[in-house]
């Protein structure tokens, strides 16, 4: 509680004694005083994640699989869910992209799933973050790229899930693209395959494989903001920029700036030795919007193992590559991300 303290002035001096005495001197002014604690300049309201203020809200962004909890509340937040991206195939397809939902307020390039989340005082919501698929290699029994796994907001009002992305598919068992967030390109190495199919405001298609099912022909992954493309070698589909993540978390894009998610895997093609980028491209070794590289027939010296993959955190597809031996693999999709944010 506050305490008002209120002080006196000082008296006035008196003049000499006498019939021909000065004045005293005047009295001195008055104050007043009021004391308070002083509380911390921003209240917290919940816990968890990694948590940065910025622009007048608060975010909480989880990397890893962890609890948010209120104190504060109740909070009625915006909440991005991405999940893990899908492997590329093994001659074949592209990854595709970990389905990207958001709930609360409309961005410029994505339809909110639902209104904003209410997270009531004194509740713990557990957050589950989705991995991303292997990438499988030449000759492994079924080469298809693995599914990326969903990330999930556990809530009285859900579960809020996105959906992981899809396996590209490869040039043994399935030649099709696995369905997911974001759908797996397809692979007409030996077999004609389909591409994998997104889910309805989550993601894209992957892209088909076109011409004869002889030579190897890989769809590119699709991303949350377009099908992948189509064989052979067909670049990864287009990520999601989300501007209201500026400065907080994302990846390099197409478009500049550094707050992009969710691009599809680029696929394979024989014949072709270039790279066939991810996420929209041409993001070279940066991945655009975290979808991993692919291309022709190793040796590739354009495309090193580790962009392959996709990015950590951005649920982008891995690429595929015409690739034997097993070390010099396709890229994994990579792992999801969950963002809570709130005013401050």
């Amino acid at each position: 509680a506050g305490e008002s303290v209120f002080g006196q002035g000082g008296g006035g001096g008196a003049g000499p004694g006498g019939p021909s005495s000065t004045a005293g001197g005047n009295g001195g002014s008055g104050t007043v005083v009021v004391r308070y604690r002083i509380e911390s300049a921003v209240a917290a309201k919940a816990t968890g994640g990694s948590v940065t203020s910025l622009g007048g809200y608060t975010f909480h962004t989880f990397t890893s699989s962890a609890v948010f909890t209120v104190t504060n509340g109740p909070i009625s937040a915006q909440t991005l869910i991405i999940a893990g991206g899908g492997g590329g195939g093994s001659y074949g397809g592209g990854g595709g992209a970990g389905g990207l939902v958001t709930y609360g307020s409309p961005m410029p390039t994505k339809v909110a799933n639902g209104s904003a989340l209410t997270y009531n005082n004194s509740t713990s919501y557990p957050v589950s973050i989705g991995a991303g698929g292997s990438g499988n290699n030449y000759p492994t029994p079924a080469s298809g790229g693995r599914d990326g796994a969903a990330s999930i907001v556990t809530h009285p009002g859900g579960p809020y899930t996105a959906v992981g992305g899809g396996g590209g598919g490869g040039n043994t068992g399935s030649h099709d693209g696995n369905p997911g967030g974001s759908g797996g390109g397809a692979s007409k190495q030996n077999s004609n395959g389909a591409p994998g199919p997104g889910t309805s405001n989550q993601g894209n298609a992957g892209g088909a494989a076109t011409g004869s099912a002889g030579p190897n022909r890989g769809g590119g992954g699709g991303g949350a903001g377009g099908a992948g493309a189509e064989g052979p070698a067909g670049h990864g589909g287009l990520g999601l920029q989300l501007p209201a993540l500026n400065g907080i978390v994302g990846v390099p894009g197409p478009g500049g700036g550094t707050n992009w998610f969710a691009g599809g895997g680029g696929g394979s093609g024989q014949g072709s030795t270039g790279i066939r980028y991810g996420g929209g491209g041409p993001g070279g070794s940066a991945r655009y919007s975290g979808g991993g590289n692919g291309g022709g027939p190793e040796p590739n010296a354009g495309i090193p193992y580790n962009v392959r993959n996709g990015t950590v955190n951005s649920g982008g597809g891995g690429g595929a590559v015409m690739a034997s031996p097993s070390s010099r693999g396709n890229g994994s999709g990579g792992s999801g991300i969950v963002v809570i944010w709130y005013p401050t």
